[in-house]
C-alpha cells in the first residue's frame, strides 16, 4: 500500500513538472507583458499593492490593461467594471470549449482550472491537453507557473515604473498587441485555423462601425469559433 501511494505521489509530481515545462512559452511571454502592465499601472497612479492585487485576483492581461487605461482617463468604477466584464466574456467561450474534456476531474478542480484560464493557457491546453490526458497535475503545473510569472512580472514592472517617465517611448503600450500577434502566429498551423483567424478579423472590422470595440471583439470571437467548429465537423465527416 505504501509503495502504491509513493508511486502515485511521484506520478503526480511528474505531471506537475510536465505542466511547468509546458508553461515555459507562456512564462516567457507573460513576464515582459506583466512588466509593461506594472509600469503603466504605476504611471496611471495605481499603487504597488493594488497593481499586485489585480494580478493576483483579476489575472487578465487585456482586462488589466483596460483597467489602467480607464483609470488614467478618469472613468468611474461602474464603467470600469462593465467594460472589463464585456472584454472578458470571451472566457465563457473558452470554458465551454474545455468543459467536455475535463469531465473526469472533480468539480473543485474544474472550478480551479476555470478561474486560472487565460487566452494563452487555453491555447496550450487546446494544443497539448490531449497528449497529457488533461490531468490535474499537468493543468496545475501549467496554470500556477503561468500565473506566478504574471504576478512577479507585475511587481517588477511596478517597482521600476516610477523611473520611466514616458512608457510609450519604449513601445510598452504595444506589449499586449505583440503578445496576441505572437500567439496567433503559433496557432496558425493549418488551413482551418487560418480561415478562422481571417473570419475573426473581417467580422471585427465589419462590426466596429456598428457597435463598440468590446462587442465587436465578442462578435468576432463567437462567429469565428462557430465557423471553426463547423469546418472541423465537416472535415471529420469526410
Amino acid at each position: 500500500m505504501t509503495s502504491v501511494a509513493l508511486n502515485s505521489s511521484n506520478s503526480y509530481r511528474d505531471t506537475i513538472r510536465q505542466g511547468a515545462k509546458s508553461a515555459l512559452p507562456v512564462v516567457l511571454g507573460y513576464f515582459p507583458l506583466a512588466f509593461a502592465y506594472g509600469i503603466l499601472a504605476v504611471q496611471a497612479g495605481v499603487s504597488l499593492a493594488w497593481t499586485t492585487l489585480m494580478s493576483v485576483l483579476v489575472y487578465a492581461g487585456a482586462g488589466q490593461f483596460m483597467i489602467v487605461a480607464l483609470l488614467a482617463a478618469g472613468a468611474d468604477s461602474l464603467a470600469i467594471v462593465l467594460t472589463v466584464f464585456v472584454v472578458n466574456l470571451r472566457h465563457l467561450l473558452m470554458s465551454a470549449a474545455l468543459a467536455p474534456k475535463l469531465g473526469h476531474l472533480a468539480r473543485w478542480r474544474v472550478a480551479a482550472v476555470a478561474a486560472e484560464l487565460t487566452d494563452e493557457t487555453f491555447a496550450v491546453i487546446s494544443v497539448q491537453g490531449q497528449e497529457h490526458g488533461y490531468t490535474s497535475g499537468w493543468l496545475a503545473g501549467l496554470q500556477v507557473c503561468s500565473h506566478l510569472s504574471w504576478v512577479l512580472g507585475s511587481v517588477a514592472g511596478a517597482v521600476v515604473g516610477a523611473a520611466v517617465s514616458d512608457p510609450t517611448r519604449w513601445g510598452i503600450d504595444f506589449a499586449l498587441v505583440a503578445m496576441f500577434l505572437a500567439l496567433l502566429a503559433m496557432q496558425v498551423r493549418r488551413r482551418t485555423t487560418l480561415i478562422v483567424a481571417i473570419v475573426a478579423a473581417l467580422v471585427y472590422r465589419i462590426a466596429l462601425p456598428i457597435v463598440n470595440e468590446y462587442w465587436a471583439i465578442i462578435a468576432a470571437a463567437t462567429i469565428a469559433a462557430t465557423i471553426g467548429v463547423m469546418l472541423k465537423d465537416r472535415l471529420k465527416s469526410k
